[in-house]
């Protein structure tokens, strides 16, 4: 059994990731951002419709691009960094590690 396995999913808040890209598996990876210097980053927000604007307007760097699909998400490890997002009450969340897809959001 994984560390992972024994996190409960109530503590973290509903995060959310809108891609365009294929995704094989169950995990959203890090990718390199340029901000402040390249950082491999993983992105999710708290407004699934904000996650739909992101995946409709970011194209993934490789591989067939589809429709746009919002995934429930859940990040990989403990350690993430949330901050204020657009909208009122929206947060942005980012990981390092990564996020595990716990489902499509309809």
């Amino acid at each position: 059994m994984s560390a992972s396995d024994n996190l409960s999913k109530r503590q973290f808040p509903p995060m959310y990731h809108g891609t365009r890209a294929e995704i094989k598996g169950n995990i959203i990876l890090p990718a390199i951002t340029q901000g402040e210097g390249p950082h491999a980053k993983a992105f999710a927000t708290s407004d699934p419709e904000q996650a739909y604007f992101f995946g409709e307007s970011k194209y993934p760097k490789q591989g067939k691009l589809g429709d746009v699909t919002v995934y429930k998400v859940e990040p990989l490890t403990s350690y993430y960094k949330a901050e204020s997002g657009n909208l009122d009450d929206e947060t942005f969340y980012t990981s390092p590690h990564g996020f595990r897809i716990i489902g499509e959001h309809k």
